[in-house]
């Protein structure tokens, strides 16, 4: 299906993946949660289709451009090496999806915590301008 140079290209980045380790891997991934997370965010504010349409590309182009890990883009090319016979199961398990999940995970919950907290005292202070109530 694949030109040899390609598939051997695609081997070294499934490799790439799992090179960084359990909690660098993890690290990389709580900003790829991050930007995937925003990107939610972003186009759910946007009001027209092109401008969701480019915010998607530009947001997610920046998580392979920035070296950063996602459970789902990465599985893809990590699975490809398991099924080549590069890679064995258990590295894919516990080398690349558990610290990515974990990352992606931590930082997609955290920047969407924060921004629908900020979003919600933003909005009371609005409505009660004059309240006592500190939050």
């Amino acid at each position: 299906m694949l030109d040899p140079a390609a598939f051997d290209l695609l081997l070294e980045e499934a490799a790439h993946n799992l090179e960084p380790g359990f909690w660098t891997l993890t690290l990389k991934a709580v900003f790829g949660g991050w930007l995937v997370a925003l990107v939610a965010w972003v186009v759910s504010a946007c009001r027209d289709t092109i401008s969701q349409a480019f915010s998607i590309y530009v947001l997610s182009f920046l998580i392979p451009a920035a070296g950063l890990a996602h459970c789902i883009a990465g599985s893809t090319e990590v699975l490809m090496s398991v099924f080549a016979g590069e890679t064995p199961l258990w590295d894919f398990f516990s080398g690349f999806l558990a610290p990515a999940t974990l990352g992606n995970t931590i930082g997609g919950v955290v920047l969407v915590t924060l921004l629908n907290f900020g979003q919600v005292v933003g909005s009371d202070k609005e409505r009660l301008p004059n309240s006592d109530v500190d939050l």
